[in-house]
Parts: C-alpha cells; structure tokens; sequence
C-alpha cells in the first residue's frame, strides 16, 4: 500500500532530491533576494537618521554633546519606539541577509574556488554574521535607562561580529575573483565589487579601532544622573565627540558595505548551474530522473523515443 505524501510533495530518491535543489535554488535565485542587504541598510540608516533629528530638535538632554551617540538617539518618547522598532526589523533582515550570502559563497566555493579552507572559512564568516543582529536586536530594546550595561555589551557585540564578517566575506569574495577559471567567469565576483569592500573595510577598521578599544581607553569615566538616568560626558566633551563622531560613521561605513552586496547577489550568481536558474534546475532534475530510471532496469524516456524513431 502505497502512502500519499500530499500534492506538490518531493518524491523519495534522487527524482525528490533533485526538486528540493531546484525549490531551493529557485528561492536563492529570485530576484527579491538581493534586496535583503539594500532594506537591512536602508531601514537602519533612515531609523538612525530620523531619531538624531527627532533628539535634536526636541532639546533631548544628551549629555552635553552636540554629536549624540546613538544609543542616546533612541532613548526617549516616540525616539524610542522607533529606534526599537527599526532596528529590530533591520537585525531580521540583516540574518536573512547573512543567509542569502552564504548561499553567494557556497555557489562560489562549488563553482569557482574549491577548497575546505574557503569552506571553513565561509561558516565562520556565518557564525559571526548571525550573532551581530541578535546584539543589535537587543540594544534597541534595551535603552540605557532599562539597562546600561545590556545595552553596552550588545553594542560591543554587533559592531565586533560585524566587523569580523564584513571582513571575512570580502576576504573570500577578493579570493573568489583572483582564482577565478576561464571558463567560469560568470560566476566570478565583479572587480568593482571587492574592490569598494576593501575600501570600505578600512575604513571601518580604523573607525571601530577609534571609537572602541582607543577611545574606551582614554574617555574618563561618564556618569548616569540618578534623577534622570542620563549619562553626562561633560567630563571629557573632546573625547566623546570624537567617539560619537566615529561611532556614527563606523554605522554608516557598515550599512554602505551592506548595500554593496546587492551588486554580488544578482541571480544569475545565487545558483551553481551553468545556464539559467530556473532551466537549468529543470535539466538536473531531468538527469537525476534519467539516472533513478537506468539504476531500476528502465531507460530514460528520450533514448525510448530514439528507439521507436529508429525501429
């Protein structure tokens, strides 16, 4: 007695193996998917823009800085809805994103680049891409006054695991295209594209350094008014604005190499087969088939139809 598994279900064996690859592919292929990183990048950029005007214009205490950090941007009222909201939406973008461009680096280890070390490689990349989002996703709930410390840590965690994935996906995408074979141009990585990372990388690199292990280093100590619980960095104005300052521009440096990646996953480059996406999963799928008949004693269906032409 044979089971039914449901209408539009995989069958068993290399026939079902081969449609789950092509299902699969095809979601990778679509068009929809290179927008990922354009909306992580675009709905954090405008959430940060709008509550630096929305803290600004309403004489928020800030700590006496002209420059607030970002943190203190999305501390109160409305600001706070808003930072919260945005950010969390773009941190699930943002792990979707992470997602969709492993798949651009497995197509690139498979096609390209084969070797364990650019696999290795990739899953690291990975791991960290994944756990960044859930420390942005955590200080844009948790504001400074709910949790100071919270927040500062899931701060130190995002732009850490950030850094080391931008890092680790230019990297790979810089190998992908100098290792590049003739005959699989195509799927190589464009110049332009590696190129703007790297330059972008540096720039994120010295910016992270500055706000960060530098500039954590020679602040002196802030603190938080008990009455208002809002951090006073009047203590060393000079050396929270050049933090804030280059906090701001290590976001901004970040969601600009986030956009870039638009240009790496066309859908052309979200697949391994040669041809186009979709007919060229119909023809694995149709060689999966040929290959389940010959293993049970049958012969594919065209070579039948060249027989009977010939008898």
């Amino acid at each position: 007695m044979e089971v039914d598994g449901g209408q539009g279900d995989p069958a068993p064996g290399p026939e079902g193996a081969a449609e789950r690859e092509g299902q699969m592919s095809q979601i990778y292929a679509h068009p929809a998917v290179r927008l990922t990183p354009v909306l992580t990048g675009g709905i954090a950029l405008f959430t940060i823009i709008v509550c630096v005007i929305i803290t600004t214009s309403q004489n928020v205490v800030i700590g006496g800085l002209s420059l607030p950090y970002v943190s203190d941007t999305g501390r109160d009222g409305g600001a706070y809805y808003l930072f919260a909201t945005g950010l969390t939406i773009a941190a699930f973008f943002l792990e979707l994103t992470v997602i969709f461009v492993n798949q651009r680096l497995w197509v690139l280890q498979s096609t390209v680049a084969p070797s364990m070390g650019f696999g290795v490689a990739r899953y690291f990349g990975m791991f960290f891409g994944l756990l960044g989002p859930i420390g942005l996703a955590i200080l844009a709930i948790v504001n400074t006054k709910m949790s100071g410390d919270l927040h500062a840590y899931a701060a130190y965690l995002f732009f850490a695991c950030q850094l080391i994935y931008c890092i680790t996906v230019t990297s790979l995408i810089s190998h992908s295209y100098k290792r590049t074979p003739a005959g699989h141009r195509e799927k190589a990585p464009l110049r332009s594209s590696w190129i703007k990372k790297s330059i972008l990388i540096v720039v994120i690199s010295i910016l992270f350094v500055i706000y960060l292990p530098v500039g954590l280093a020679i602040v002196c100590e802030w603190v938080q008014d008990p009455i208002t619980e809002v951090y006073d960095y009047t203590g060393c104005t000079e050396i929270n604005h050049m933090r804030s300052a280059s906090q701001h521009l290590c976001i901004y440096s970040m969601l600009l190499w986030l956009i870039t990646l638009y240009q790496d996953m066309a859908p052309s480059g979200m697949t391994n087969q040669e041809s186009d996406p979709v007919q060229g999963i119909v023809n694995v799928a149709e060689g999966h088939k040929g290959a389940a008949d010959v293993e049970k004693g049958g012969l594919p269906v065209v070579q039948v139809q060249a027989h009977d032409q010939g008898a």
